[in-house]
């Protein structure tokens, strides 16, 4: 019968994971003890802003520190989170990225030739959008405007838009 470790165990269990460089936070934390082996469910939260690259680093880091410091946990699986959504509805009613793309290409028909990067972040059950524009665009001034005009158009009529953001590359 699979049992919780013991909550002296889970507390050094939490304390290592929350010691983990790039751990912000943990919302959920579940633990079972199978004969002399343990498990542990972790959700830790990350900074929103990171690549997908670098948050599954720290949920690699999180996983190998335990399996280092306590004997019996023998798998660890690591749930990534930009934030806390422990309590939030998800964000599966959101636009999908074809979605807002096709959003993008709406409100910015000569968005292929302008915009080097796009990047999405659903967060507070909102979308976030960056438009990183090619270092040649500071000079075109009026057209970076006419971009951000666009955008902030964007941002008022598409309901689940909550920010358009516009970067140009250095």
């Amino acid at each position: 019968m699979d049992t919780s470790l013991p909550s002296s165990q889970v507390a050094k269990i939490h304390k290592e994971i929350a010691a983990t460089e790039g751990v912000e936070g943990i919302h959920l934390l579940r633990t079972r003890q199978m004969g002399e082996d343990a498990c542990v469910d972790a959700h830790i939260i990350v900074d929103p802003r990171i690549s997908v690259s670098e948050g599954h680093r720290i949920g690699d880091s999180v996983r190998d520190n335990l399996k280092a410091r306590f004997d019996e946990v023998n798998d660890v699986l690591v749930h990534i989170d930009p934030e806390d959504d422990e309590f939030k509805t998800g964000s599966s009613h959101l636009l999908s990225r074809r979605e807002v793309l096709a959003c993008l290409k709406l409100y910015l028909p000569q968005i292929k030739q302008q915009v080097e990067n796009i990047r999405i972040h659903y967060l507070d059950n909102g979308i976030e959008i960056e438009l990183i524009l090619p270092y040649k665009m500071h000079e075109n001034t009026s057209q970076v405007a006419q971009i951000k005009q666009q955008c902030a158009l964007l941002e008022r009529e598409v309901q689940e838009v909550a920010k358009v953001q516009v970067f140009i590359k250095a």
